[in-house]
Order: C-alpha cells, then sequence, then structure tokens
C-alpha cells in the first residue's frame, strides 16, 4: 500500500488530534469553538430540544439523491483511475478516482480493509481534490491476475466466496470463471459488503461520487460478448440479468443515502432496450446514471423509433433524466483516437462539448486524455501533460452541473453529424439554440473547414437559397426582457473580405444592429464581442428567436460558436455586525468558490456555515481541508457568518431573473436572491400551501411568520435582498425567486 505502519500510525494520530480540535460537518451537536454556541443555536428557537442543544434528528437526517439534480455536488472533470495523484496545480481536474475490488476490500468475511480506500482519500485531500471510486466484483479474462498499472483484474470476489459460494459463480469451458450475479448467495454477500462501504464511506465530505458496481467493471454487462453462449447456458437471460441490474441497483440505493451513486448503464447483454428499462429504474430508485463511453458522434445515439431502439440509445437515458439525476461521463483515448491509434484533439474538443449538451455533471478522463500515451494507449514516462487539451477542460469545468440559473453563459456550437444510423443529428446546444427552421435561416452543415480543432463541424449561412441569416433564441429561464447589459460573443471562420452584422432585439427596434465585422480572410477562426445594453430579448425576431447573424448577401458566413453571457450587475453592500449574520448573495457570483466570494472581508470572518438537505457543512479560518466542507457559496443557499468584526461585504455578480431552489421536507436554510422585497406570502407564492414557518435572523434577533398565525404573532413580515431564512416544508417542493 506503499505506507509504512509507523507511517499510517502518525497519521491516524495526527488525524485524531486534528478532529477533536475541529467541529466535524454532519454532526448533531458541534461546538463552536468561537462564540460559545452551538450549532443548535443557529436553529431557530422553536427547532432546539428543552435542553437548548440539539436538533432534531428529522432535521440532520440524511439527503436525499433527489436534491443533487439541479447542479449535483462536487462538479468537475476527474482524473480517471490516477494512480499517479495528478495535481490541480498543473492538471485541470477537480477529483482523482480510481476502481476497487470486492476481495481486495473484504479479505476475511465481515472483515474490511478500508486502508485502500482511505490512502486515496488521504491523498486526493492532500491535492485538495475530492476523491470518487468505483467497485468492482470482475474486469475480465485474467483470473485474479493483476494487470498493468491500472490495476485491472478477472475474477475479484473474495477467497472464502469462490470456496464457500463455488456454486454462485460460473466456469466455462476454458476454465474462465465470471460470478453468478443472480445467485441468492451471491447478492447476500455481496449486498453485506456494499452495506458495510456505504457505512464506512456515505456522506463523507471528501467523496464525490462513487460507480454503482453491477457487472464487468461495474457496467451493466456480466462479461464479454464472448461468454454470452456460457452464461446462457448457466440460466441467465436478458431478462434475467436486468432483474440481477435492478437488485444491485437496489443495493447500492438503499445503503448510500447522502454519497450519489452512479448506476453504468451503457453495456448491455443480449438486449439494446435495457439501456432505458435498467435506467429509468435506476433513476426512479436514486441513483444516477454513467456512460463510459463519451466521443463527439456517434450512431445508436438515439432510439426514436423501432428501427433506433425505441428510446434505447445511447444518449437517450441521458437526455431523458439530466434534470433528475447526476449524470457522468467517462472517455478513453480509443474511443478519441485517429486513425494510427493515437489521440485526436479535434475528438476530444468536440467530445467535451458533447458531455456539455447533454448537461452533464461530472466528466472522468481516463490517463491518456491528461497525458501522451502511445497508439496502445501506453502512458509515456515521465508525464508528458496534453496541455493543448488544457483550454477545452477548463472550459468544460466551468458549464459541468450547471443550471439555467446559474450557469456563467449560454452557448451553441454548430455543427451536424456525418453518421447514417440513428447518429446524434443537429448542434451542440446549452440553453442557447440556432434555429434552423427559421425563414431565410436555413443553414447548411460543413466539416473540416481549416486545420483548427472548431472547423472539424460548423455550419454557414446559405444565401444562394435566399438563407442569408443566423437566428438564435436564448432560455426565457437566463434572459427575457429587459435585461441590462449582455455580451453576446461569436466564433466565425475569416475567410474572404465580405462583411456581417449582429443584429438583436432591443427595446426600441426587434431588429437592432450591435455591430458589423469586416472579414480579412485570414483562414483563421476568430471571435467577436458585441456588447448591448438595451437588449429586450422578448423572442419577437422571426420564428420566436431573440437575435441573428445576417451575412448582408456578399459572402457566406461560417460560424462554431455563439456564447451569451449576462454581464456583471452593479456590487451589492452587505452591512455586517460583530457575531452571527444570516446573510445571502444577493447576486449570482462569476466564482463561486466561498474565499472569492468572501475575499473582501478577509481577515474579519472566522467561520462560515450552511445547511444543505439536512446537513451542516462547515468553513473554519485556518482549518484543515478536510474538516471545511462548505467550499462554495450560491445564491440558493443561506449562510451563517461569524464575524470578529463589524465590516461590509460587497456582492458581485449578475442578476438572476428567476432562481429555482429545490427544498425538502423539514428544515431548509435559503437565500432571497431577489432585489425585490416582497411579503412572505408573495415571495413564496410558488410553494403556496407546503410551508409552515419561516424565520430571519435580523439585526441580531429572530423574526418569524406562522402560516395562519394572526398578524401580531407574525414579526417577519416580508422577505429581503442579503438576508437568509430558515423555510420549514410540509414536503419536498420547488422554490421560485423572481427578480
Amino acid at each position: 500500500m506503499g505506507r509504512s505502519l509507523h507511517t499510517r500510525l502518525t497519521l491516524i494520530a495526527l488525524l485524531v488530534v486534528v478532529t477533536l480540535a475541529w467541529p466535524v460537518s454532519g454532526a448533531a451537536t458541534p461546538a463552536l469553538q468561537q462564540g460559545g454556541a452551538s450549532l443548535a443555536g443557529l436553529l431557530p428557537p422553536e427547532s432546539v430540544t428543552s435542553a437548548g442543544a440539539t436538533l432534531h434528528e428529522a432535521e440532520l437526517g440524511s439527503a436525499d439523491l433527489a436534491y443533487l439534480s439541479a447542479g449535483a455536488a462536487n462538479p468537475g472533470i476527474y482524473a480517471a483511475r490516477d494512480y499517479w495523484n495528478l495535481s490541480p496545480s498543473t492538471y485541470p481536474v477537480v477529483g482523482g478516482h480510481k476502481s476497487f475490488f470486492w476481495d481486495q476490500l473484504e479479505p476475511v468475511e465481515g472483515q474490511y480493509d478500508w486502508n485502500w480506500i482511505y490512502n486515496f482519500i488521504n491523498d486526493q485531500v492532500a491535492l485538495g481534490r475530492k476523491a470518487a471510486f468505483g467497485i468492482s466484483t470482475y474486469s475480465g479474462d485474467n483470473n485474479g491476475t493483476w494487470i498493468g498499472a491500472d490495476g485491472a483484474k478477472g475474477l475479484a470476489v473474495p477467497n472464502w466466496f469462490k470456496t464457500g459460494s463455488s456454486f454462485a459463480i460460473v466456469t466455462c469451458s476454458n476454465g474462465h470463471q465470471i460470478p453468478k450475479y443472480w445467485h441468492t448467495r451471491y447478492l447476500e454477500k455481496y449486498g453485506a459488503f456494499v452495506a458495510a462501504l456505504a457505512a464506512e464511506f456515505d456522506g463523507n465530505p471528501n467523496v464525490a461520487w462513487i460507480q454503482i458496481g453491477t457487472g464487468k467493471d461495474g457496467e451493466n454487462q456480466p462479461s464479454y460478448e464472448r461468454y454470452d453462449a456460457c452464461l446462457q447456458g448457466a440460466g441467465l437471460d436478458q431478462f434475467l440479468w436486468a432483474e440481477t441490474s435492478f437488485d444491485i441497483t437496489d443495493l447500492y440505493v438503499q445503503a448510500f443515502n447522502t454519497t450519489p451513486v452512479l448506476f453504468q448503464f451503457a453495456p448491455v447483454y443480449l438486449g439494446d432496450w435495457q439501456r432505458k428499462d435498467c435506467s429509468d429504474y435506476a433513476v426512479n430508485n436514486g441513483a444516477g446514471l454513467m456512460h463510459d463511453g463519451l466521443v463527439p458522434d456517434r450512431e445508436k445515439a438515439y432510439g426514436s423509433n423501432t428501427t433506433c431502439n425505441n428510446l434505447a440509445g445511447h444518449w437517450d437515458p441521458i437526455v431523458t433524466h439530466n434534470m433528475q439525476a447526476p449524470i457522468a461521463f467517462e472517455s478513453y483515448q480509443s474511443y478519441l483516437s485517429d486513425g494510427s491509434g493515437l489521440l485526436d484533439n479535434a475528438k476530444v474538443y468536440w467530445a467535451m462539448l458533447n458531455g456539455l449538451a447533454k448537461h452533464a455533471d461530472y466528466i472522468n478522463l481516463d490517463k491518456c486524455l491528461l497525458n501522451v500515451c502511445d497508439a496502445q494507449s501506453t502512458l509515456l514516462l515521465p508525464l508528458q501533460p496534453r496541455t493543448e487539451l488544457f483550454p477545452i477542460y477548463r472550459f468544460t469545468n466551468q458549464y459541468l452541473g450547471k443550471t439555467v440559473q446559474n450557469t456563467p453563459s449560454v452557448w451553441v456550437a454548430l455543427r451536424e453529424t456525418e453518421l447514417a444510423y440513428c447518429p446524434d443529428a443537429g448542434n451542440f446546444s446549452f440553453w442557447l439554440t440556432q434555429d434552423n427552421d427559421a425563414a431565410s435561416g436555413r443553414t447548411v452543415a460543413v466539416w473540416n473547414v481549416g486545420t483548427a480543432v472548431e472547423g472539424r463541424y460548423t455550419r454557414r449561412t446559405d444565401q444562394a437559397t435566399g438563407n442569408r441569416y443566423m437566428y438564435f433564441d436564448i432560455a426565457d429561464a437566463y434572459i427575457y426582457d429587459n435585461v441590462p447589459q449582455v455580451e453576446i460573443k461569436v466564433t466565425y471562420y475569416d475567410l474572404g473580405t465580405d462583411r456581417w452584422r449582429l443584429q438583436y432585439h432591443a427595446q426600441s427596434d426587434i431588429y437592432k444592429t450591435a455591430g458589423e465585422v469586416a472579414k480579412t480572410d485570414s483562414r483563421t477562426w476568430k471571435t467577436e464581442t458585441f456588447t448591448i445594453t438595451d437588449g429586450k430579448f422578448a423572442n419577437w425576431q422571426t420564428g420566436g428567436n431573440d437575435f441573428r447573424i445576417d451575412s448582408n448577401g456578399d459572402g457566406d458566413e461560417y460560424i462554431h460558436l455563439v456564447d451569451v453571457r449576462k454581464l456583471q450587475a452593479a456590487p451589492v453592500q452587505l452591512s455586517l455586525s460583530t457575531g452571527y449574520n444570516l446573510i445571502s448573495l444577493p447576486l449570482v457570483p462569476s466564482d463561486t468558490a466561498l474565499t472569492s466570494v468572501l475575499a473582501g472581508i478577509q481577515g474579519s470572518y472566522t467561520k462560515v456555515f450552511g445547511f444543505t438537505n439536512g446537513q451542516w457543512k462547515q468553513y473554519i479560518v485556518g482549518a484543515p481541508p478536510f474538516v471545511n466542507t462548505l467550499t462554495d457559496l450560491t445564491e440558493e443557499m443561506g449562510y451563517w457568518l461569524y464575524m470578529s468584526g463589524p465590516a461590509t461585504l460587497n456582492v458581485a455578480g449578475t442578476a438572476p431573473i428567476a432562481t429555482q431552489v429545490q427544498l425538502r421536507a423539514g428544515s431548509n436554510l435559503v437565500g432571497y436572491p431577489s432585489s425585490t422585497p416582497r411579503s412572505v406570502p408573495d415571495a413564496l407564492a410558488s410553494i403556496a400551501g407546503k410551508y409552515t414557518k419561516v424565520y430571519g435572523y435580523i439585526g441580531g434577533q429572530w423574526k418569524q411568520y406562522i402560516v395562519g398565525a394572526p398578524p401580531f404573532v407574525n414579526s417577519l413580515t416580508q422577505l429581503e435582498s442579503g438576508h437568509g431564512y430558515w423555510i420549514y416544508t410540509s414536503e419536498a417542493c420547488t422554490l421560485t425567486i423572481t427578480n
């Protein structure tokens, strides 16, 4: 395991000392180190027991995975099977991932060696990263033999299971062994292991997500296709396999209540229909989805008819469920290679855009997408980082896990598939669409325009047929009517010396010209930026669109990407007093990192607490990373901020049009990101009948609103910008706050 006993004991002792010195997120009554209070003191008075120090267990129960859908926790790019501990100071990754095996973790029945996982987590924490891992009981042809640095092996059930439950293992004619996943003994013993795994790691703040271990390599396929006949001979048909995947999914979702678990749905056994049925089952029962084959284009992508497998294509489960559950992708050099087996940078670039267009939360990149490998996907040592790909990875990190309410911008990458059989047709859209059906706005798909990655796929106007325009529609939830400042960037191919212009729906003109561009025939991709201060964007242009590119009739325009961004609103000042302040952010910060949002009052605050999905999270100034489970501040949530002295916090960002906050049944600590004060009933109209009480902590005093109580009881009369509020709901619901 790479550590001596003395080193491990020293680390354990250090962890014990530090843990005793700092409060731990999720504990029932962690003591505050300053101010002499407990976290119970941060709840409204009526929510505390008679002893005044203990939180209701129901209020601090484990989070429901359903609340992670609108921007899952810890989104970003992860380094798959990271045996090299890639530093985020060099690589644009937010976490590392490894695969672990059942026999490795439970060498003796009922006795678990979690050091394998803890050592990995500790390595990630030391790098300032999150950890993610997968579980496998079988991964190929080599029975129990380790293969290479990636740690792949064949049958990976423990020896005690092999000897005591040999009847739950399939032995093929060539001696190859595969777990009999559907056997009651296998499900019983594996289920006990999964329960122990969850008891140890569920809710660990340093674990971002876990892959469900179903079949081969944890995916939804029992073995290689060449062993299908062997498995059928052992009694496994496609319907029993689907039932088995349901059973194994249940083992994980019933054991893990907080940490997201991801069902790897892409491979199938004897029937493509399993992609749909097994994914639907997984999401409906609380799991997320992971596809281990992200590419820029593919056949069998969508199943819109019987020929295309009726919603059982590779992307169907993702687009069906990406607003309900965490979504992840994984990719490899072999999927994104050129004809010689080496990595094709253009394929990587477009694969990242594809993953974002599917609204992914996580992308797990194999070693050869982060470092140079040979044509056999063997890593070249010393490591040679693929820095030429890092810009698209950084771009990707900005948009993973974002909702239309908190995305830094909306965009569309123009393209078309070159494939024929149920392909991934059309543009890659991220809440901005190019309308190809608008009158005089039909475009032509083209490929390989220039040598840069942007031109691998693109579209152009077609003035020869009277289609001189490209029309674009911004999602109304992002921009609609009277937006103070907007920036539109257009990446175009500089071919020819003609001119083009951008026309937008303004307050006084439906087709106002934002500016005109004169091309210089440089045969390169360029980006033009237009700043708009009088936009209306209320869908009044042809076809119900918001703006268009006009080729002026003097030459066609090749467009790669169009990006629309709301510009910063005027900063809002929050006056903070000594001690505890219950605040929220009135604007959407461009950088949500806690230390960035609070940079202006650095040295004046010592602690920050949040209460998300029924669990406390915290940031203590000077505490080690594993203690600080609160890393980001967003406009949806309310936060307790402890000040050592008075100060003024300048909050910068964009003004949201509408903010949706997912509320659980019980207590919720939320923000009020609106510049308009409203009475409590008006502010909470979207959840009328579903809330019972609201509390605010204003000027050092609790104020309350009790539904149905007389006016003299309700000292909280309105919700205001900059304040946080406790809202008690009778059921899970969605609060919509408009600006």
